[in-house]
């Protein structure tokens, strides 16, 4: 088995706004690019001024892109020979 080791970032958001509107602050500064049309761009034999254009192009005024979103539930279930992860 390999084992990688990613780096991950965290932050807090301390606000007086309601959580409704931060979560929508935050959508709204994220990319939202249409992941088809992406996946399109950024498959093949690419050199990486390409990639890296395709990849600017998705991105939000935050300089990030949304690429997935988990709703709040309780369990997340995925394929039968997958293990099931359960949040509270």
């Amino acid at each position: 088995m390999i084992i990688s080791n990613i780096e991950i970032e965290r932050f807090s958001i301390t606000s007086s706004n309601p959580f409704e509107a931060v979560v929508a602050a935050i959508k709204a500064a994220v990319g939202h690019p249409n992941m088809k049309e992406f996946l399109k761009a950024t498959k093949g034999g690419l050199t990486f001024a390409e990639l890296e254009s395709a990849v600017h192009k998705g991105l939000g005024k935050s300089g990030l892109m949304m690429f997935m979103e988990l709703y709040n539930l309780d369990r997340l279930i995925l394929p039968v020979n997958a293990k099931i992860i359960s949040s509270v």
